[in-house]
């Protein structure tokens, strides 16, 4: 379907951030923050609508309101998975984070040292699975370890 070319105004766009992160705990990212107006107008023009704000008042108050808000999710959020997806912040759990964690924890331990990391809005398994790669490497005494990975 082609998308509707649409202009957000500043508080527009705000309102729209504020009320995705609200109520799904999104935070839209730069790229598809750029998408939202694309996105919006889209949707503008699936429930017929006039105007980004009638359609946020849509979203609210109108009883399909909680049945279009998944469509509007839908469109904004990735829809790829792969290891190490965003090899950034690999790299900074690899370089930083897990070894300060591992000194701090081999400090205070008294027998083994657990780990627990939360891979949230994993797909089909890719981010959890790369998290244990990324561990592998860093920790090389395994099994003085209890690691639990909660995807």
């Amino acid at each position: 379907m082609p998308r509707l070319a649409i202009k957000l105004s500043p508080e527009e766009d705000r309102a729209f951030q504020e009320f995705i992160e609200e109520n799904s705990g999104l935070h839209l990212e730069e790229h598809a923050i750029r998408s939202l107006a694309e996105v919006v107008g889209e949707r503008i023009k699936a429930v017929k609508v006039e105007s980004p704000h009638k359609y946020l008042n849509f979203l609210r108050f109108h009883p399909q309101g909680k049945e279009e808000f998944p469509q509007l999710l839908n469109l904004l959020t990735i829809k790829e998975t792969y290891f190490f997806r965003n090899q950034p912040q690999f790299k900074v759990l690899r370089e930083k984070i897990l070894p300060e964690i591992i000194k701090r924890k081999t400090k205070e331990r008294l027998y083994h040292s657990q780990l627990r990391l939360w891979s949230a809005g994993c797909s089909s398994g890719e981010e959890p699975y790369s998290l244990a790669m990324s561990i592998r490497e860093v920790i090389s005494n395994l099994k003085d370890w209890e690691i639990e990975i909660l995807a």
